[in-house]
């Protein structure tokens, strides 16, 4: 499974005249169940991926025709081309930078 971590690096500002330190939000994320598959036609031999994310919370599932697309939704979940989400290994391991 492959988690997507977003944070919001704008803290939250506390209304004008109050002392309070600005308090940041804490980081919000969303998990999706990535699936990715072969499909073949046999006239020419042609394969071609196919991708689809589902929300465990929901059930509700997203399907792609390629990876283009795959990333265009992402980045538009993420909320800007230019904020690139972390893909944090549910094993354990390091995160990876999404780069696509």
């Amino acid at each position: 499974m492959i988690t997507i971590e977003m944070t919001d690096s704008a803290p939250h500002t506390p209304p004008p005249g109050e002392d309070a330190p600005a308090i940041e939000r804490p980081p919000s994320y969303r998990s999706y169940l990535l699936r990715f598959w072969e499909e073949r036609s046999s006239q020419p031999v042609l394969t071609v991926w196919r991708f689809s994310v589902e929300d465990p919370h929901t059930t509700q599932r997203q399907s792609f025709a390629d990876l283009e697309a795959l990333v265009a939704w992402l980045k538009a979940e993420v909320g800007s081309a230019a904020t690139l989400p972390t893909l944090v290994d549910s094993t354990g391991g390091a995160p990876h930078s999404f780069n696509p």
